[in-house]
């Protein structure tokens, strides 16, 4: 005999939460965490070996040839359908990561949230130091408010070569004071 669907529904909630807690404690150096982007509330953990090496060079190449400062990751998720139809990178302000809130000056914030159609010059990096010129703006949706970097975000893609699912990481970094972003791809 089956349990009830309410007993079902609630022991795989605590499972859920257990697994999730187990896996955040292993979490030491090598796991890589995100956000499902179909569900900003479910976190994916990738774990590749050979990458840990990628980003360590992308941060170094950020330090020394570019003079980069305050490096940190800003978001790490998988590539959606929107990334690649609106020609433009949605960052989920709910999907930035706790260390990384304060990647924008207090007065950035102030300017790109005065109205929606305010934007930032920024240069986009990939991990190979081809340079973008892109735009970072903040949009607030009925139930959602997000950062997105515009203007030729469809070149990325394709130098790149991103497809739907995979998954990158965002850094930003200042050099003096204007604000730099690195994008790495971690699936191959």
């Amino acid at each position: 005999m089956m349990p009830p669907r309410k007993e079902m529904d609630e022991e795989m909630k605590t499972n859920n939460k257990k697994r999730k807690r187990e896996i955040l404690e292993e979490n030491k150096d090598n796991k890589i965490i995100g956000y499902d982007h179909q569900d900003s509330n479910k976190l994916f953990f990738y774990r590749p070996p050979h990458l840990v090496n990628l980003v360590q060079q992308v941060m170094q190449k950020i330090e020394e040839d570019l003079g980069g400062r305050e490096i940190k990751m800003v978001i790490q998720k998988k590539i959606c359908r929107c990334d690649l139809s609106f020609h433009a990178f949605s960052i989920p302000e709910n999907g930035i990561l706790e260390d990384a809130r304060d990647f924008l000056k207090p007065y950035e914030v102030e300017f790109l949230k005065m109205t929606s159609s305010r934007s930032i010059s920024v240069s986009l990096f990939d991990h190979n130091l081809q340079q973008f010129y892109m735009f970072l703006s903040w949009w607030q949706m009925s139930n959602i408010s997000f950062y997105d970097l515009s203007h030729c975000w469809k070149e990325v893609v394709q130098r790149n070569n991103l497809k739907l699912d995979d998954v990158v990481q965002l850094w930003s970094f200042r050099r003096d004071h204007d604000l730099g972003f690195a994008l790495v791809k971690l699936t191959q």
